[in-house]
């Protein structure tokens, strides 16, 4: 796990929207999926509390959700058999193979976040996979095969994330668990500050704009092969302003 940012970063502007601008942040989420003709009766949001971590080893004692365990206590006995069967016949990798920044239920949908402050955090620098690359290329294939999405060796590449992530939501999906992959990309949630005596001193900014965020997303699906609008059913993406010109 990475260490939290104080003052800006995903994981800083996605906890601070959490905790202290809970509606904003769930009033844009609900506008952004009616967006896509998405229907939602219920819009209580029932968002599920981390574990507990080593203060030692991370800075906010927390830990992330990681696979799916969390799902034993939230769904039917039945459909949490045929989840975890399925998973383990996928093979060993499946075990802890995500990392969510945050999971929600809202009208019977669980949605799997993902937050995103500037570009680089899309693409990953690593070839993925390493002894089990073709349980996982067998994995996202077969799930992705209904959607009419071809999956080659690049889904182990540099858009990784994405990749394992929308193989996931389709795999969810195919067993019985209405899921999504929610993208939330804040907008100018990237600025270094520094605290210097009793001033704030601006360090450095790598925060970027919702047509920089299309743009690096774009890329993402071009490399991936994907197009857009095939992917409506497994994952939404909401852009928020981290930092409006409307401050006092």
């Amino acid at each position: 796990m990475a260490q939290m940012g104080l003052g800006y970063g995903s994981e800083f502007q996605l906890l601070r929207f959490m905790g202290r601008h809970r509606h904003e942040l769930e009033e844009t989420i609900i506008d952004a999926l009616q967006e896509k003709q998405q229907t939602i009766n219920d819009k209580n949001f029932d968002w599920l509390d981390f574990e507990y971590s080593d203060v030692n080893k991370v800075i906010t004692g927390d830990r992330e959700l990681c696979g799916l365990s969390f799902l034993e206590k939230r769904i039917d006995k039945s459909l949490y058999g045929k989840i975890t069967n399925g998973l383990q016949k996928a093979g060993s990798f499946t075990r802890d193979w995500q990392y969510w920044d945050a999971v929600f239920v809202l009208d019977n949908c669980f949605y799997f976040v993902e937050a995103k402050a500037y570009t680089d955090e899309l693409p990953s620098k690593d070839v993925h996979g390493g002894d089990s690359k073709k349980e996982i290329l067998n994995f996202m294939r077969e799930n992705m095969q209904p959607y009419g999405i071809e999956v080659d060796e690049n889904w182990l590449g540099l858009y990784y994330q994405f990749a394992n992530r929308i193989s996931m939501m389709a795999f969810l999906n195919r067993n019985g668990l209405n899921a999504k992959a929610l993208y939330i990309y804040f907008e100018n949630g990237y600025t270094k500050q520094q605290v210097i005596g009793q001033k704030l001193k601006f360090v450095s900014d790598n925060g970027a704009r919702k047509r920089e965020f299309d743009e690096a997303i774009q890329k993402e699906l071009s490399y991936l092969n994907i197009k857009k609008a095939t992917l409506s059913e497994l994952v939404a993406h909401v852009y928020i302003n981290a930092t409006p010109k409307n401050t006092k």
